[in-house]
């Protein structure tokens, strides 16, 4: 049953952002293999997408991007976006990895990357994973 609805969630996505499910399931499964849950994935999607669609590159190069800076080495991430991994350190050893994606995201708000939740089959866990990246305006 998660598995189907991961996949149904992927299709969705994907479509959605005009990315092949392919793509989308690649830069999801990379994510997930570093360590990010289900939720965190879903949620930072957006800011995955968002640097895929400003550095021309695919979801899955882009989240192996994002996997470098978070594994401390940011010199691809700050070529691309002008974001320092240091500015999101915790501490020595730990990235806010959510506020990473969430600027991530935001960063492309001039490219009309926005998802309609409603259009998504989302979970309530996954709703509340996503509402620090929605902006109050």
């Amino acid at each position: 049953a998660q598995g189907e609805k991961i996949k149904g969630w992927t299709r969705t996505f994907s479509n959605s952002m005009g990315y092949a499910v392919s793509d989308t399931r690649e830069a999801s499964l990379n994510l997930l293999q570093y360590g990010l849950s289900m939720d965190q994935v879903q949620a930072g999607m957006q800011g995955v997408a968002g640097l895929a669609a400003r550095a021309g590159i695919s979801e899955a190069e882009a989240s192996q991007v994002i996997i470098s800076a978070l594994a401390g080495r940011g010199t691809q991430l700050k070529k691309l976006t002008g974001l320092k991994i240091d500015d999101y350190k915790l501490d020595k050893d730990h990235v806010d990895t959510m506020k990473l994606l969430t600027d991530l995201y935001r960063q492309n708000d001039d490219l009309d990357l926005m998802v309609d939740i409603k259009d998504l089959d989302l979970t309530v866990g996954q709703i509340s994973a996503l509402i620090p990246l929605i902006d109050a305006e």
